[in-house]
């Protein structure tokens, strides 16, 4: 899976991009999921496990025809990506937002020694004991912190919120874009948008489609 940048209006840093009934809406949604597992009685899975297996979100490597790459990023061969027209792939926007992560009912930022403290964080800690309780105890969910701008606005967002990846952190496997799109909507969260999905024939075809869409 690869995600590529969005374009939207530039935005002074520090302003809101999302209105209080917008960010209600969400909170009551997850709430709502939240009681209806209550009421079917539903327990949460459980797990013994008490910490992520992994210090923050690994570095996104960037493709050999990458556009301004910076200096201390990681950037493929085309040798080392050869994969990438083996098979089906998904493409996600990246969101200008912050990395975090839900797990055992507690919020991350990208490093994971501790929880995070940042102000942008404390609406998603308002709904992470329901959050806790929706995702199963042995999968970590990450996605893209909203709540503040950035470099980028943007508009009609559905919430503060938005997964790109899940962790089953007994395993250490990834779950696919499938199972985190499952995963997110059991919740109810809104996923990182799918820009494309399908085959491309060779590395070519897909530098070419990169292209089209910066």
């Amino acid at each position: 899976m690869h995600s590529i940048p969005g374009r939207h209006v530039a935005a002074q840093p520090g302003q809101r991009t999302h209105s209080s009934a917008a960010k209600a809406q969400w909170s009551d949604k997850i709430w709502e999921r939240y009681i209806e597992k209550l009421q079917d009685g539903l327990p949460p899975a459980q797990s013994s496990l008490t910490a992520l297996p992994v210090d923050k979100y690994p570095s996104t490597a960037h493709l050999p025809f990458s556009p301004q790459v910076a200096s201390d990023d990681i950037q493929l061969s085309f040798n080392s990506c050869s994969w990438l027209s083996a098979g089906e792939l998904v493409i996600t926007e990246k969101l200008d937002g912050a990395n975090c992560c839900f797990h055992l009912g507690k919020v991350y930022a990208r490093t994971h020694t501790s929880e995070a403290t940042h102000v942008s964080f404390n609406m998603l800690k308002e709904v992470a004991p329901a959050i806790g309780y929706l995702l199963p105890q042995h999968l970590a969910l990450f996605g893209e912190n909203m709540a503040a701008i950035h470099s980028i606005e943007y508009h009609g967002l559905k919430g503060p919120f938005y997964p790109f990846a899940a962790l089953d952190c007994v395993t250490r496997e990834w779950l696919s874009w499938d199972e985190t799109e499952a995963l997110a909507a059991d919740i109810g969260l809104p996923t990182v948008p799918v820009l494309f999905r399908g085959k491309f024939p060779d590395l070519r075809h897909l530098q070419k489609w990169v292209d089209s869409e910066m």
